[in-house]
């Protein structure tokens, strides 16, 4: 059986995108959900400390947990961007798309639901229709794994110009960012 370059690219498009989905289960995801778990968590050891109820005994082993626990949000948290740094961020995509020579039709993230936000993690969706070469998209796609923030792509569309010679690509996509005075 012979296999052309067509077969060979749409492979490699497939790779790409299943390694994105296989980060983002087995890495990133599990993060946010230790940094809820960890939330949950402190918001429980409070609640102990300020029931009546707490030894006098059991204090100083509640509040070293809490202290590690805090330790460990904080370090987590360091790791996704601030609300601050949208604009960059948005930046960074158009940047990785322009340098594949795609064109951008559109690109607008809901920045006001995000400002308007009072959590903690605030994820910031974005619409993206870009056209170009298929190739270019496939290395655009990739490109988005190697920014230095998490993002998300779903409900991607990718359809045919009438010419047949560019591909046009609609998604929804998202990214988490932190709101420092949100409440966790």
């Amino acid at each position: 059986m012979k296999v052309n370059a067509r077969q060979i690219l749409a492979l490699g498009f497939l790779a790409v995108i299943a390694s994105i989905v296989a980060w983002y289960f087995f890495m990133y995801q599990a993060q946010v959900n230790k940094i809820y778990t960890i939330q949950t968590e402190i918001s429980q050891l409070n609640g102990q400390l300020s029931r009546s109820n707490v030894s006098i005994n059991s204090l100083p082993s509640l509040k070293a947990s809490v202290s590690s626990m805090v330790e460990e949000f904080d370090s987590l948290s360091m790791k996704l961007p601030t609300k601050d740094q949208v604009s960059t961020m948005v930046n960074d995509i158009v940047e990785a798309a322009l340098t594949r020579d795609l064109t951008i039709d559109k690109i607008s993230p809901a920045i006001q639901a995000m400002l308007e936000s009072p959590n903690y993690f605030v994820k910031v969706p974005i619409e993206i229709e870009i056209n170009g070469s298929y190739l270019n998209f496939g290395m655009f796609i990739e490109s988005l794994y190697q920014l230095p923030f998490h993002i998300y792509i779903s409900n991607l569309s990718l359809n045919r110009s009438d010419d047949h010679v560019t591909v046009i690509a609609k998604m929804s996509a998202y990214f988490y960012v932190i709101n420092p005075g949100g409440k966790i």
